[in-house]
C-alpha cells in the first residue's frame, strides 16, 4: 500500500508555509470558501505529470504579495510510504518568475514521469460535462491521466513521443529537412506511439469492463471508444510491431502535408474519446 505520510507546502498559492502530517487514512478538508482547501489538492496533484489540477504554469502557482511584481519560488514536499519504506518527493519553481517547475526524488532532479513509479492519483472534479464539450486535446488528455493511473510508464511513452514530434515538426518548418535524420525521430515516435495506442486501448477495456459490471445500478450506462486509427488497430489486437511498422510508414509519407500543415496530421496525438450513454 502506497500512502502520503507528510505533506509540506512553501509559498505556494495561499501558503507561506503550511504542514500536514498525515496516517494514511481518508482526509476531508472543511472549510469556509477561500480558506485554501482546493490549493492543498492542487500541491497534491503536483505529484502526477502534468500541471496539476487546474492546469496551471509554474509561475500561477506562486505566493504573491501585494506590491510584487512577481510571485516566489515555491515547493510543495511530500513523504510517501511504499511499503513501510519512507520516499521523499518534491516539486517546484527554484526561482521567482520560473514557467517550468523542476521534480527531485530523495533530492536528486527526475524526468516528471518518474512521480508515476510512486503513486497514482483519478481526480473526480465537478462540472464532467465539461469533458463532452471540450477540445478532442482536453479529453485526451483527460483519458491520458487515466491511463497513467494504470500505467504508469504511459508517462515516460508520451513524453518521449512529444519530444520526437516537436524536432520533427521544427525540421520540416525551419530545415534543413534531412531524410535520415526525419527518419530516426520517426522511429521513435513511431515506438513510443505504438506503446501509447495499446495502454490506452488496454484502459479503455478495463473501463468498459466496469461500466459493463455495473448494469444494475441506476444510472445510464456508456459506451466508451477512442477514435485514433493506431488505437483502434490496439483494441482489434493488431500486433505491436505492426502498429509502429504501420506509423513509421505514414509519418514518412506525411512529410510534405504534415510542412504544408505546419503541424503533425497522423498518429496517437490525434485520437479521441467518444463516450455513448446507452
Amino acid at each position: 500500500m502506497t500512502a502520503f505520510t507528510h505533506l509540506t507546502l512553501t509559498d505556494f498559492r495561499s501558503y507561506q508555509r503550511a504542514e500536514l502530517p498525515l496516517d494514511g487514512r481518508p482526509v476531508f478538508l472543511v472549510g469556509p470558501n477561500g480558506a485554501g482547501k482546493t490549493n492543498l489538492l492542487e500541491a497534491v496533484s503536483l505529484f502526477t505529470p502534468g500541471r496539476g489540477l487546474r492546469n496551471a504554469t509554474g509561475a500561477e502557482l506562486s505566493r504573491r504579495m501585494p506590491g510584487e511584481t512577481q510571485g516566489r519560488a515555491w515547493a510543495v514536499a511530500a513523504v510517501i510510504e511504499e511499503g513501510g519504506e519512507p520516499t521523499r518527493i518534491g516539486t517546484g519553481i527554484e526561482s521567482a518568475g520560473a514557467a517550468r517547475r523542476t521534480v527531485r526524488l530523495e533530492g536528486e532532479p527526475v524526468p516528471p514521469g518518474r512521480l508515476a513509479d510512486h503513486q497514482r492519483q483519478v481526480w473526480l472534479t465537478p462540472a464532467p460535462s465539461r469533458k463532452r464539450r471540450s477540445w478532442a486535446g482536453d479529453r485526451r488528455r483527460f483519458f491520458d491521466r487515466l491511463v497513467f493511473a494504470a500505467e504508469p510508464s504511459h508517462a515516460a511513452h508520451a513524453s518521449a513521443y512529444e519530444k520526437s514530434q516537436r524536432e520533427r515538426m521544427r525540421l520540416l518548418t525551419d530545415g534543413p529537412a534531412d531524410p535520415a535524420w526525419l527518419t530516426a525521430l520517426e522511429a521513435r515516435m513511431a515506438e513510443a506511439g505504438a506503446l501509447m495506442a495499446a495502454a490506452r486501448a488496454r484502459t479503455l477495456s478495463a473501463l468498459q469492463a466496469e461500466i459493463d459490471s455495473r448494469g444494475d445500478r441506476p444510472f445510464p450506462q456508456a459506451r466508451l471508444t477512442l477514435t485514433g486509427d493506431w488505437e483502434k488497430m490496439a483494441g482489434e489486437g493488431v500486433d505491436l510491431a505492426e502498429i509502429e511498422a504501420r506509423l513509421i510508414r505514414a509519418l514518412a509519407g506525411a512529410r510534405e502535408r504534415d510542412a504544408s500543415a505546419g503541424r503533425a496530421l497522423t498518429g496517437p496525438h490525434r485520437g479521441d474519446l467518444a463516450v455513448i450513454h446507452a
